[in-house]
């Protein structure tokens, strides 16, 4: 018997190898004498066996009249939410305009990156204006911490 064999059949009829077809059990007990793995894999649904055995069994009787007539006066469920047209149909939509916003932006950071303070701010002292002369917009802008350097 090969392993994926093993494994369906474990999954069809459980740990116990007395619900195995005749034909098969032999072949199965031939295995888990022989494969780590087999025994590995028949113990975890042995386990998973003993853990669905300990669920409750359904209510019967009265009960399961009870339990019904509880859940009759639940509300019934709505609708999923669902996205409006527009939105699902966001991928159908001509490119152009997305192509525009990219190049806007393009020109926008091309700007900012050749864009700096480099100019003396008229009035101030001398340690500021040459701080200002060393500061760009585009350092102002991108990095992650522009107040660091400025007072230099």
């Amino acid at each position: 018997m090969r392993m994926n064999q093993f494994h369906r059949l474990l999954d069809i009829h459980g740990p116990v190898l007395t619900r195995w077809p005749a034909g098969r059990q032999d072949a199965a007990r031939r295995l888990l004498a022989a494969d780590p793995v087999a025994r590995a894999a028949f113990e975890a649904a042995r386990r998973l066996g003993t853990l669905l055995d300990r669920i409750a069994p359904p209510p019967a009787g009265e009960a399961r009249l009870r339990v019904a007539a509880a859940l009759a006066c639940l509300p019934a469920q709505q609708k999923p939410l669902r996205w409006p047209t527009p939105v699902l149909l966001w991928e159908l939509l001509p490119r152009w305009p997305r192509g525009a916003a990219l190049a806007a932006m393009t020109a926008l950071g091309i700007l900012v990156g050749l864009t700096d303070l480099g100019a003396p701010l008229s009035g101030l002292a001398a340690p500021t204006a040459g701080a200002a002369a060393g500061a760009d917009l585009s350092g102002l802008i991108f990095d992650p911490n522009p107040a660091i350097g400025l007072g230099q």
